[in-house]
């Protein structure tokens, strides 16, 4: 149209290829625009999930009420005593008697599960909590992770105040960042941070071996998106274990962390060794000769594997019919004793 103007000379051509420059530039302009309501479309899913979040019953007064009471307890245990760093890493968790609440519909509710009974988690030591499916060991952990709160009213719960406690949940989730910045996100000091001692402890997990390099070459790439999903399931599950170490909590809550690609024995055996490193020398990727300087380490985790139940210095059994009870590791294979367990119902 404009063309034919510009040769009957009706139009000029300035004239014209100014037009040209401004519908151009109008083109821009909506794609800009389109471009930023496509952006707008894509976060409505979020902010409805952040939404529903934010409108969910909140456990605040619930949890200050717990926390008031394992300080007040930690305390009164410390008071008077002449060598209170002694008393520290003595002083055991226990879990008696425990019943844990819900609210549906504006209604209380009990959940049905049987946590009587006792369980004393010493510091220094690693515990394997066994169980029929569905019956209350990973609810017994949770509650010992800080994940779910039992009523302060019943039973006792007490987890010295002064520990760091970190629960790892069976589904790892990693937020938007590279690779380092996800395994490192609660290390305290930048020696524990390192690249150095991230690298040892994913070795230990088999995630960097002369012929696995994926894990090392995303390890030093500033690449932050989409990295998880060149990972197996089973890789994803050794990096969340290998995070847990990292961050040198002094109680680690694991559950299930055997669940998916354990098949291999030789893997299992490494899984659970890190575990023992852990709580033997006070934490992975660090400095023997300064073990007795850092505080106790404890590792818990939820497992009916044979293997997790030898490797423990202490197993506890969790059933709908018994409660709570420690189970004596006589040799009798956890096959078995669970069988004794689904029997008795």
């Amino acid at each position: 149209f404009g063309g034919i103007k510009v040769q009957k000379e009706i139009l000029p051509l300035g004239m014209f290829l100014n037009n040209i420059k401004i519908f151009t530039a109008y083109a821009d302009v909506w794609a800009g625009i389109y471009k930023v309501l496509l952006n707008i479309q894509n976060t409505f899913p979020a902010l409805e999930h952040v939404l529903v979040l934010l409108n969910m019953p909140i456990d605040l007064n619930h949890r200050r009420q717990l926390d008031q009471q394992n300080l007040q307890a930690t305390k009164l245990a410390l008071e008077g005593q002449q060598d209170t760093m002694q008393a520290a890493v003595s002083m055991p968790l226990v879990f008696e008697n425990i019943v844990v609440r819900y609210t549906k519909c504006g209604m209380e509710r009990v959940v049905p599960i049987n946590l009587s009974g006792r369980m004393v988690v010493q510091q220094g030591t690693l515990v394997c909590i066994a169980g029929p499916y569905g019956e209350g060991k990973s609810t017994l952990l949770r509650i010992a992770g800080g994940a779910a709160l039992p009523d302060p009213k019943v039973g006792m719960c007490h987890v010295p105040a002064y520990l760091r406690v970190l629960n790892v949940a069976a589904d790892p989730i990693f937020f938007k960042g590279t690779l380092m910045d996800n395994l490192t996100i609660d290390v305290q000091t930048a020696s524990e941070g390192s690249i150095e001692r991230v690298m040892d402890i994913l070795r230990q997990f088999l995630l960097i071996s002369p012929t696995k390099k994926n894990v090392e070459r995303l390890l030093t790439s500033d690449t932050v998106a989409e990295w998880a999903e060149e990972f197996s399931e089973a890789e994803r599950n050794l990096l969340n274990l290998a995070r847990a170490m990292t961050s040198n909590c002094n109680i680690l809550c694991i559950h299930k962390p055997m669940r998916v690609g354990m098949e291999s024995v030789e893997l299992v055996k490494r899984v659970l060794k890190a575990f023992r490193d852990f709580v033997d020398l006070r934490g992975l990727g660090l400095d023997p000769k300064t073990r007795h300087q850092r505080h106790p380490r404890t590792v818990i985790i939820t497992s009916n594997k044979q293997e997790a139940i030898d490797s423990a210095d202490n197993v506890y059994m969790v059933s709908r019919k018994e409660g709570i009870h420690q189970l004596l590791k006589d040799g009798t294979g956890i096959e078995q004793v669970l069988r004794q367990a689904s029997s008795l119902e």
